[in-house]
C-alpha cells in the first residue's frame, strides 16, 4: 500500500515538473525505477496503469499521453 501512495505521488510530481519543463524529471524518474526493484515490474505497471486511468478521467488523455512518454519511452 505504501507503494501504492508513493507511485501516485511520483506521477504527480512528474506531471509538475513536466509542466515547469524541470530536470527533476529525472529525479522522479530514478525514484520510480527503485520502486520497480521493490515491488517488481509487473505490480509497479499495475500501479502506474491504475493511476493513469485515474488521471486520464481527471485530467484528460493528453496529460497521460505526456506521462506514458516519460515512464515507457524515456
Amino acid at each position: 500500500k505504501q507503494f501504492d501512495w508513493a507511485v501516485l505521488s511520483l506521477l504527480n510530481s512528474l506531471m509538475l515538473f513536466d509542466f515547469l519543463q524541470s530536470a527533476q524529471i529525472e529525479t522522479v524518474m530514478v525514484l520510480l525505477t527503485q520502486i520497480v526493484f521493490e515491488v517488481g515490474i509487473e505490480a509497479y505497471v499495475e500501479l502506474i496503469e491504475k493511476h493513469l486511468a485515474t488521471i486520464q478521467s481527471v485530467l484528460g488523455e493528453e496529460v497521460v499521453l505526456k506521462l506514458r512518454k516519460h515512464l515507457f519511452e524515456e
